[in-house]
């Protein structure tokens, strides 16, 4: 395979842009995920003891639901995470291949 550097530009861009936007996605269901546990504890609270009404929160349904999609989307950047520097640790490797293929042949020469 060629060394191209518009064409790694381009394919590190849009795994960067992916891993951004799966990484910002995250971020929000994280912060939505205590929302919801907060909001769960106050419909019980009025009707429990404080760590009564913790506990329930955590059992809600909607706090499970909530977990669940915040665990996927985590998954899901680190996945893309993962895609974004195995390009860029074959970008290195190609541009390490390049740098010797010239060398070999100022040798040659």
């Amino acid at each position: 395979m060629e060394y191209d550097p518009e064409e790694i530009y381009k394919i590190m861009t849009l795994t960067g842009n992916d891993y951004a936007e799966k990484k910002a996605e995250a971020d929000f269901l994280s912060d939505e995920k205590r929302i919801v546990r907060a909001r769960c504890f106050v419909q019980h609270e009025t009707k429990m003891t404080a760590t009564a009404a913790h506990e329930h929160a955590y059992a809600d349904p909607l706090y499970k639901e909530a977990c669940i999609k915040s665990a996927e989307a985590t998954g899901n950047a680190l996945k893309a995470q993962a895609l974004m520097n195995a390009t860029k640790a074959l970008s290195d490797g190609r541009r390490t291949q390049e740098s010797t293929q010239r060398a070999a042949m100022g040798r040659q020469a």
